[in-house]
Formats: structure tokens, C-alpha cells, sequence
């Protein structure tokens, strides 16, 4: 039986709101998942609308090239030159599957590194309603399928009906098992999700979030927070978060994820900020503006995501993002900081904000530790033999691992050989 000891201090993360209009609250923004790992965050989404003109036809090429949204499928590279807004066209839903019996239908790409292993996967889903449509009262049930398998319903751990800025729901589920039970590289099909399509400004997604662990990536701490706020007008939305501590020296690197709806491409104003100590400094890069970030777009640390079916240039619809602000000069956070703030704002825009994620360098230990045990007679183990442990001790972290120990449990009818110990490796080598 074997135990291994370790004498660290555990890390505990806090969260605090501060709104500048408690009206825009729906569900103030609380830790869903956090852990400390050599690992990341992935954004596995679409949207389940497309934009219907009346040129050539609903859901034609022709028709949505007149709503101004390029066909991706047709474009390389993609690029963000159009302009259109939901607030300008009526819409459809985006039905891949080919299934009679699903109304709705989209997919995107999970492509994570071998010897990868998840942790947590959450599914986040929401749109514009009208009370009186046939398929609001399942709006907490959608369906998911992987590389065109067989789907698998899911039903919302919570459903959060909103009434500000617009009548929308917006739900999540765990669904941590069933990605675990899945390849790490793979497709998923999300299905029967209902949105309103009646009418103008209309909006509807989802978006998997994924936790992961890979031994080959830096040590993150790695936060997901979850709630539903309209930022609108003049209102500030600002998440607070400590508890890690970021490495004393060399670089410190962090991402920030961001998961929202009816972000108008064009309608400036939405801004995402983020304080590390220096005060409240912009994110932004070429694929999201800094006074654009909410543009209908999917994107990954500046590229463009491609890996969406359907693959259109503008999704009117939602925005998620995740972003790697370039901290080479440590404006936004410094070494051995504690605490840092995540502020969403606007001057002119009405956004709802479902999810932001958070992975950043982390300082303190790792340790891994091993023990083997060799019998030095040879073959099985039998009364009188002679018995070699070897215990092996390596701390991969960033932080040195102070009164760290392995306890290791002998056999009862075992005799310690004296002056057997002996270390071989590391301080205070020799025989004891």
C-alpha cells in the first residue's frame, strides 16, 4: 500500500460581481469548475441560425450572400469584411444532419493532443424566444451527436429564463462523462435546439466547454464561470478572481474566454478589459476590435475558427472567443500576482454573457512520486529473500516543494536491513 504525502499549500479560488446596474443582472456569474493543471481551455461551438433573404430562395448561397455573410465553404481564407447585423434580416434554422426527424442542426470539431485527458466539458445553449412557439417548452433539451452517430438527448441542469434586454433562456449541462467517453479528436452535431425565428434581430448557439489536462503543456490554473448578464447601455460587468499566485520571474501567460449573444458587427462600444494591478487594460487583437469585441465571430487566440458546419463568415448570432492578450511587457499582470478583475462594458451595445473562462501561469509544486520494489535473490519472493526499494521523488511544478515526504508501507514481516538507505539523487547523497 502506498501513500504519497505532500505538504502544500492549497489554492482556493474566490469570485465576486460588481455591476454598475444591478437591473442587467439575470444570474450574477459564478465558478463552475476550477483546477489547477498542466493543461488548457477549448470552445467547441456554432450557431443555429443562418440568415433567409427572399434572393434565391431561404438558406440559397445567393440568398446569403445578400445578407452580407460570405459562404465560407466556398472562401479561403476567410476574412471579417462584412458588415451585417440580425437586427436587418429574418432568419432560418441550420439543419445539417439530413435527419427528417431533427428541426435543427449544427457541428463543430474537438481536435485536442494525444495523451490529452479531459476533466470537465459543459454545454451552454440559449437564444431569443416567443412564448407562443410550438417548441419553447422543450427549449431545455437539445441533442448531440458524435461523427454522425446516434444522438444522445440532453436535458439542462438549469434553465434560466431572461426578461432584460430581450425575452431569451439560456441553459447548461454536464456533460463531462460523455465527452470522456469519446475520441479527443472528433465531431459534434448539436440538434433540435430551439430558438425564435419569427421576425427580425433574432439569436441562437451553443458552445462545449472543455477542460483538459496534457503533461505536455504549462502548469494553468484553469477557471470556468458561468451566468447570464445584459450588458447594455452603461453598465460594467466585473469578475473577480484570486487565489492563484502567477510565477515570481520570466513570463506570465493567460488566456480569457469569452462566450455571448447578439454581438453586432459594427455596433461599437463592447469592450472586454482585464486588470492584473496595473489597472484595467483592453483586450482586443485583429479578428475583435478593441471597441468591437462582440462581432459575431468564433475565433481562437486571433484566427478565425474553420472548423464549424455550416462555415459562415458572419454568424449574426454569437460570439465566442477565446483570446491571448500579449502580457511581453506585464500590462496586464506581473509576477507573483494574486488577484486579478475581468471587466465587460459597452457605450452602444445591448450583449448577453453566458460564460468567461480563465487559464493562467500558475507558481507552486507538482510532485510525482514513485515506488519498485526488486527482489535481489532473483524470481519469486520467498522467506529469507532480500527486498530493494527504490523510491523516486521529482517535482515538475514551478515552486520548490517544502517538506515534502512519501510514506510507503512495509511489509509487517519484513526486517529493515541496517544502513541499507542510501540517496542516490539530489541533496544529501550517500549512505544513511
Amino acid at each position: 500500500m502506498k501513500e504519497i504525502m505532500r505538504n502544500i499549500y492549497l489554492l482556493l479560488i474566490s469570485l465576486s460581481i460588481g455591476l454598475t446596474g444591478f437591473s442587467q443582472t439575470v444570474v450574477s456569474f459564478n465558478q463552475r469548475f476550477e483546477t489547477t493543471q498542466r493543461g488548457n481551455i477549448d470552445f467547441i461551438t456554432n450557431t443555429i441560425l443562418e440568415c433567409n433573404s427572399s434572393i434565391g430562395g431561404s438558406g440559397s448561397v445567393a440568398g446569403k450572400l445578400a445578407c452580407g455573410l460570405g459562404v465560407l465553404d466556398t472562401q479561403a481564407p476567410p476574412t471579417f469584411t462584412d458588415i451585417s447585423q440580425n437586427n436587418d434580416h429574418g432568419v432560418d434554422y441550420i439543419d445539417i444532419d439530413s435527419d427528417p426527424l431533427t428541426f435543427s442542426s449544427s457541428s463543430d470539431s474537438i481536435h485536442l493532443a494525444p495523451c490529452s485527458e479531459i476533466l470537465f466539458a459543459e454545454i451552454y445553449w440559449g437564444a431569443k424566444v416567443r412564448t407562443a412557439d410550438v417548441r419553447y417548452a422543450n427549449r431545455n433539451q437539445i441533442k448531440i451527436g458524435v461523427d454522425g452517430g446516434a444522438y444522445t438527448t440532453i436535458t439542462s441542469d438549469t434553465l434560466i429564463d431572461n426578461t432584460e434586454g430581450y425575452d431569451s433562456y439560456h441553459c447548461r449541462a454536464d456533460i463531462t462523462d460523455f465527452v470522456q467517453s469519446n475520441p479527443l479528436q472528433a465531431i459534434y452535431t448539436v440538434a433540435d435546439m430551439y430558438a425564435r425565428i419569427s421576425g427580425t434581430n433574432n439569436w441562437g448557439g451553443w458552445n462545449i466547454v472543455i477542460v483538459y489536462r496534457n503533461d505536455l503543456e504549462v502548469r494553468r490554473n484553469l477557471t470556468v464561470y458561468d451566468g447570464v448578464v445584459n450588458v447594455e447601455g452603461l453598465t460594467d460587468v466585473d469578475i473577480s478572481i484570486d487565489g492563484f499566485i502567477t510565477p515570481p520571474t520570466g513570463a506570465v501567460t493567460f488566456d480569457v474566454g469569452v462566450f455571448g449573444y447578439d454581438g453586432d458587427r459594427g455596433f461599437v462600444g463592447d469592450e472586454l478589459l482585464f486588470d492584473g494591478g496595473s489597472g484595467y487594460q483592453n483586450i482586443f487583437n485583429t479578428t475583435n476590435p478593441i471597441d468591437d469585441i462582440f462581432n459575431f465571430s468564433i475565433t481562437k487566440r486571433d484566427v478565425v475558427s474553420t472548423s464549424q458546419s455550416p462555415l459562415i463568415l458572419n454568424n449574426i448570432s454569437i460570439d465566442a472567443d477565446i483570446f491571448s492578450p500579449d502580457n511581453s511587457a506585464f500590462n496586464y499582470i506581473g509576477n507573483s500576482a494574486t488577484s486579478a478583475d475581468i471587466r465587460l462594458t459597452t457605450g452602444g451595445e445591448t450583449v448577453l454573457s453566458q460564460v468567461i473562462t480563465l487559464a493562467i501561469d500558475v507558481y507552486e509544486p507538482d510532485v510525482r512520486a514513485s515506488v519498485t520494489v526488486e527482489d535481489l535473490n532473483g524470481g519469486d519472493a520467498f522467506p529469507g529473500d532480500t527486498l530493494k526499494y527504490t523510491v523516486k521523488g521529482i517535482n515538475i511544478g514551478s515552486d520548490p516543494a517544502i517538506n515534502a515526504f512519501v510514506t510507503d508501507t512495509i511489509e509487517m514481516n519484513a526486517n529493515y536491513v541496517p544502513n541499507s538507505i542510501e540517496i542516490t539523487y539530489g541533496p544529501n547523497l550517500g549512505i544513511k
